[in-house]
């Protein structure tokens, strides 16, 4: 009779370890996941915001006035340098 209570309580004992582990292998995996969604969101987050900052950065600009009309698509360029006669 002595055994049999022994092993009883082993028993739940082991059964209590093995539901902690359960119950610790189950919040691991849920920080883990958390972690990989709030990298992913920071990650869309700082592409979203890089997308609207400086727009005109990589835009080809003239180093000279132009004057056209670009709905009709004629362009003049602009004048040369001015010779001075004396």
């Amino acid at each position: 009779m002595c055994e049999l209570v022994t092993k009883s309580v082993a028993q739940e004992q082991q059964e209590q370890k093995i539901e902690t582990h359960t119950a610790v292998e189950r919040i691991a995996g849920f920080t883990i996941v958390a972690i990989a969604v709030a990298a992913l969101a920071v990650l869309v987050a700082t592409a979203v915001y890089a997308q609207g900052q400086d727009k005109d950065k990589y835009s080809l600009k003239s180093r000279f006035p132009t004057s056209g009309d670009t709905r009709t698509g004629r362009w003049s360029l602009p004048p040369g340098p001015r010779k001075y006669s004396r």
